[in-house]
């Protein structure tokens, strides 16, 4: 099993790359078998719901993540629609953090909230 880490914040300008190579990575994990990422990590990377949706998106046809970190970061509620859509479909996801988030609200909670009685794997 392979894991895609981020340690410290990445520099405003470069985050919206940084990130754009990880989701290129999501998508070649899905269909080649050399390399299987299971583990995404990305605490405290100031990631918006603009860096996050594609990202979110991407994993609805996720095929091999299991763990998505997220933590401490500045998911929204709007995030949290998207995150809750992408949950509908996914089925490998079992652990997801998106603790300290402090920009979700009741809307996010509750759309999240509504969506995990059709996930049977988180």
């Amino acid at each position: 099993d392979e894991r895609i880490t981020a340690t410290t914040p990445p520099p405003s300008s470069s985050s919206s790359s940084s990130l754009q190579s990880i989701l290129t990575q999501l998508q070649t994990n899905n269909t080649q078998s050399t390399l299987t990422i299971t583990t995404l990590t990305l605490p405290s990377q100031n990631l918006t719901d603009t860096n996050l949706i594609p990202l979110f998106q991407s994993l609805s046809s996720n095929t091999h993540i299991t763990t998505l970190q997220l933590s401490n970061n500045q998911l929204s509620n709007e995030g949290c629609k998207v995150l809750a859509s992408t949950l509908l479909d996914n089925s490998k996801l079992v652990t997801i953090d998106i603790s300290q988030n402090t920009k979700i609200g009741t809307e996010g909670i509750t759309e999240l909230t509504k969506a995990l009685p059709y996930n049977y794997t988180l």
